[in-house]
């Protein structure tokens, strides 16, 4: 290994402890919800840090990915959007399907919980604003900092699988509370663990394509704004009085939400890749 990429390598190292030193000491420190919006910074505070300890100037303003350029590229900004909603519709589809017969859905449609949630989904989308602010500092870290740096020490591939891994195992303190899975799995917290890693892998394969394409961060903060907004489908379409301590619960609505990201990122690679060759073929 070169001097240059075992410099990397340290980079990437120091990243991760620090990124996960200050969301496991967060958790620790800080009650309640309080935690939410400082834990979201902690990417990009991990970030900002690694590069003054490691004296790592940017080559130029672009490679900051920090520009808005919408001309020519505002597609992508919509295909973050799109992604999202999509995302959400698909997922909360699989759970009703999913617990069919359980409760009668026509009636849950009809609820007050389901009115309540569809009341509050234009001042969710409103605050969706807000939330793009905040995950504008967790992607920074992932996809503008981590994900860089891992592509200089080993192939494409790879390198998003291990920036899931490791964004995946930042998620420990919630994933340790029962967030997304529950508490009652099967090897917890193990489990959980692993489906947040693969969960990570996916959604992260699609928001590094969204920065690539861009040359900016923004796109993926409001993709992952957009996904954050799945608890609202959810409550339309499941009742609230389903017990969220029922394994028969939980495991499968944090695995249902799952699928849509390896479908809707395997159809949008695959038509990306269609298009770039017809086109490449076309200049040529």
């Amino acid at each position: 290994m070169t001097s240059e990429k075992k410099l990397e390598a340290v980079r990437v190292l120091l990243y991760t402890v620090i990124a996960c030193g200050l969301c496991y000491g967060l958790f620790a420190a800080v009650p309640g919800e309080q935690q939410t919006s400082l834990v979201m910074f902690t990417p990009l505070t991990a970030a900002i840090l690694t590069r003054i300890i490691t004296k790592d100037k940017p080559r130029d303003a672009k490679d900051l990915l920090l520009g808005l350029e919408l001309k020519g590229k505002l597609r992508y900004y919509l295909y973050a959007v799109g992604f999202g909603i999509l995302l959400n519709l698909i997922g909360a589809a699989l759970c009703a399907a999913w617990f069919y017969g359980r409760y009668d859905l026509a009636e849950q449609l009809s609820s007050e919980n389901a009115r309540a949630a569809l009341k509050t989904l234009p001042f969710s989308i409103c605050a969706s604003v807000y939330l793009v602010f905040i995950c504008f500092g967790e992607e920074y870290g992932w996809r503008a900092y981590l994900t860089p740096k891992l592509e200089k020490l080993m192939p494409e591939g790879a390198a998003l699988i291990v920036q899931g891994i490791i964004w995946g195992m930042w998620h420990k303190p919630v994933l340790d509370m029962g967030l997304n899975f529950g508490k009652e799995t099967p090897l917890f917290p193990w489990l959980n663990y692993a489906l947040m890693c693969i969960s990570c892998i996916f959604i992260g394969t699609f928001l590094t394509w969204l920065t690539k394409k861009t040359g900016s961060i923004y796109p993926a903060a409001l993709c992952h704004s957009a996904v954050d907004l799945c608890n609202i489908m959810l409550s339309i379409v499941i009742p609230a009085d389903l017990p969220k301590n029922d394994p028969s619960v939980n495991l499968p609505v944090g695995v249902l939400l799952m699928i849509p990201f390896p479908m809707i990122t395997a159809v949008i690679c695959l038509v990306m890749t269609a298009r770039e060759k017809k086109h490449s073929e076309a200049v040529t």
